[in-house]
């Protein structure tokens, strides 16, 4: 019986939208508490690695998304500004 090695697939990253964005933030907030750029480091860190992978993607209109979303968390109060 001979086993084959297992296959290095790549891991397949789910298209960025102000939607998923909020989710990824909210996701986040739930586990730690953050400062508004500590969240916006980490929402870039996202943006920028699937823009690696996706070369058409367009990573301003993402930066925009980010601003918008802390702009919403900072109004309920779900983000400090600083820590």
């Amino acid at each position: 019986m001979t086993f084959d090695a297992p296959q290095n697939k790549k891991k397949v990253l789910k298209k960025i939208t102000k939607a998923r964005l909020k989710n990824i933030g909210l996701y986040y907030l739930e586990r730690f508490e953050s400062s508004v750029q500590n969240l916006r480091d980490v929402l870039k860190r996202r943006v920028d690695k699937y823009a690696y992978e996706n070369k058409d993607f367009d990573k301003a209109q993402a930066y925009q998304w980010i601003e918008e979303v802390l702009e919403e968390f900072q109004s309920l109060n779900y983000v400090n500004k600083i820590i």
